[in-house]
């Protein structure tokens, strides 16, 4: 393939990239930590809470506060537009890498299977900061892929800015840091080891610097940066959870991808070791281990290491297909087009139309679509009450901000403090008692933290999908 012709295909892969993710954003409802970051947006845009106060998700909620989300008319939509145009760049990214280490063959594949992939659009379109670390973190492999074909300095500068700005969008990429030592250790061994070990010192040294200044600063505030790891993890870290959550990965990656591909990986990955094209196993081995070794297994946790591990596919089957010139690339091409067909065309037309695709492994089922976590149903509620001519709603849910992105100014929400204890369970009930008068409503979900029942008449309940949590609306008109 020339040139000009591979160019003209990264260019087309790149604006269809962007024509799938942007069509229909805002029809799949939206998620618990989209409106915990919005909602921290608008306390630190309003100076309640400082710049710092963000959870181990610190660039995430500057990027959005950046973008003045809270007040935007259509909140939901922009700040998904935004995680979209951050993971463009690492899609961008994502095809460089596959070209420097498989050719333009390899970068072929990589932009069709990327584009393609049911767990990247299911992601990528929600406003989460694990995507937008996913992005950073793939810039930071880019950079240090580039290893392979020379040892410059600038590079190794930008592959450590790049996995830190990955770190702080979440602190869950942190094992990315050791990709440059990877890199170190698999590419270009044709350099003096001197020039080498000075473009790993850079990399690793800039990539440590600036996380261990940016906690420092945190630490100066008052704020634990990696606290969350020490949150997730209260049992302690263990090996024998490696036997717990290697199947549970090995799930979560089939569901999304299904059995033939999975299979067609692990091949993949064979032909690297046996070829020994060993930087991206090294890096997926490196941080799958250090996921699993972790007690919380979110799926949201691992976009970056799947894109390893599609890097490694179309690398993988590039390597397998070289020697057949144009027949081999289209006939690759064609394989992965089947693929397509069977598991992302259907997943992609139910998430447009706001549903939950079938093939949705369970436990995202349960996060986003059952639990308390999940805004479905919302758009009901929402209908019930503009039906009623309700001009204000009391928000009882876990997902509160969630209603109030999805209300759209139609009507103002009122979202009362909860606290996961239940501590305050009285205080919110007479929270709303405080607040009948006509017109007004209120909305509850029953989850153990909140009161059982509320002060005013029951007008409708929804239940989430699979017996899911339940939303109760009650008219707060004094009777």
């Amino acid at each position: 393939m020339s040139r000009r012709y591979i160019l003209s295909l990264s260019v087309g892969a790149l604006l269809l990239f962007g024509a799938l993710r942007l069509t229909a954003l805002s029809t799949f409802p939206p998620f618990i930590d989209e409106g915990f970051s919005v909602e921290v947006a608008r306390e630190i845009l309003a100076g309640r809470l400082t710049p710092f106060a963000t959870e181990a998700r610190t660039f995430t909620i500057w990027l959005l506060a950046l973008f003045q989300a809270p007040s935007a008319p259509d909140v939901l939509w922009l700040i998904r537009a935004v995680s979209v145009l951050v993971t463009f760049i690492g899609f961008a990214a994502f095809i460089g890498t596959a070209r420097i280490l498989g050719g333009r063959q390899a970068a072929l594949f990589a932009a069709l299977i990327g584009l393609f992939s049911p767990y990247h659009f299911f992601y990528e379109r929600l406003a989460l900061a694990d995507p937008l670390a996913a992005a950073a973190a793939l810039c930071g492999v880019y950079f240090a892929a580039r290893l392979r074909k020379r040892a410059a300095l600038s590079d190794a500068l930008l592959c450590g800015v790049a996995l830190f700005a990955a770190v702080g969008f979440k602190l869950t990429v942190i094992a990315f840091l050791g990709v440059p030592l990877a890199a170190f250790l698999t590419l270009n061994k044709g350099y003096a080891l001197s020039m080498r070990l000075r473009w790993l010192a850079v990399a690793l040294g800039s990539a440590a610097a600036l996380t261990a200044a940016f906690a420092a600063l945190q630490a100066w505030r008052g704020y634990n940066w990696f606290g969350p790891i020490t949150a997730h993890n209260a049992g302690g870290f263990s090996l024998a959870r490696l036997a717990e959550n290697i199947p549970h990965t090995v799930a979560l990656f089939s569901g999304f991808f299904g059995v033939p591909f999975s299979v067609a990986l692990v091949v993949a990955f064979c032909v690297l070791v046996v070829r020994r094209q060993l930087f991206v196993p090294l890096c997926s081995v490196g941080i799958l281990g250090v996921l699993w070794l972790n007690q919380t297994q979110y799926g949201r946790f691992f976009g970056a290491a799947f894109s390893l591990l599609l890097l490694g596919a179309a690398l993988g089957l590039a390597d397998v297909l070289r020697r057949t010139a144009w027949r081999g690339t289209a006939g690759g091409a064609l394989l992965i087009a089947a693929w397509a067909a069977l598991f992302f065309v259907p997943f992609r037309a139910a998430l447009l139309a706001g549903e939950a695709p079938p093939t949705l492994p369970d436990a995202e089922y349960r996060e986003y679509v059952s639990s308390d976590a999940s805004g479905f149903r919302l758009e009901d509620v929402l209908s019930a009450l503009h039906e009623r001519g309700a001009q204000r709603v009391v928000g009882v849910i876990a997902n509160c901000e969630g209603l109030r992105m999805r209300a759209r100014g139609s009507l103002t929400v009122i979202c009362p403090r909860l606290q996961h204890s239940g501590a305050n369970r009285a205080a919110v009930a007479e929270e709303v008692r405080a607040l009948r008068q006509a017109g007004t409503f209120a909305v509850l979900e029953n989850i153990p933290y909140l009161p059982e029942q509320l002060d005013g008449e029951v007008v409708l309940r929804f239940q989430k999908p699979r017996q899911g949590s339940t939303y109760t609306l009650y008219d707060l008109t004094p009777r």
